[in-house]
């Protein structure tokens, strides 16, 4: 994740790219994505081990930006991957951390990997609203 200093406060929602300066790079938070499978047959132990799961991802918050579900076959069906943004320069420790959490020791996960990743731009970067038309404008 990159924090960022536009110099001014609330872009608006009519900026472009074409205006909008060069927002100058304060810090680089290094983020590593882990993709975990979800492993067959185990919707049960999921609903089992939910609440403790959704616990262990509360507690670390402070280490994990973004975390959701990937739904292979649609919304209908159940996850088919998780993907976990964890705020770390290490590879290993962000992988060690989702590895700790109880759907991975159950056996929920059939396999899990880590590369580092680099945000570009988003609406929570830093806390800057990035124009939702900025690039594809609406009508």
């Amino acid at each position: 994740m990159v924090q960022l200093d536009v110099g001014e406060l609330g872009i608006s929602q009519e900026a472009t790219l074409d205006w909008i300066g060069r927002p100058e790079q304060v810090e680089a938070i290094g983020s590593q994505l882990v993709q975990c499978t979800t492993a067959r047959n185990t919707d049960g132990l999921r609903t089992t081990i939910g609440p403790q799961y959704l616990r262990y991802l509360e507690l670390h918050l402070d280490q994990i930006n973004y975390a959701g579900q990937l739904y292979g076959n649609g919304r209908d069906s159940a996850p088919s991957d998780r993907l976990y943004f964890v705020q770390s320069e290490n590879s290993e420790a962000a992988l060690a951390l989702i590895q700790n959490s109880p759907y991975y020791r159950a056996g929920v996960y059939s396999t899990c990997s880590v590369a580092p990743f680099s945000a570009l731009l988003g609406n929570t970067l830093g806390g800057v609203a990035w124009p939702q038309n900025a690039i594809y404008p609406r009508e």
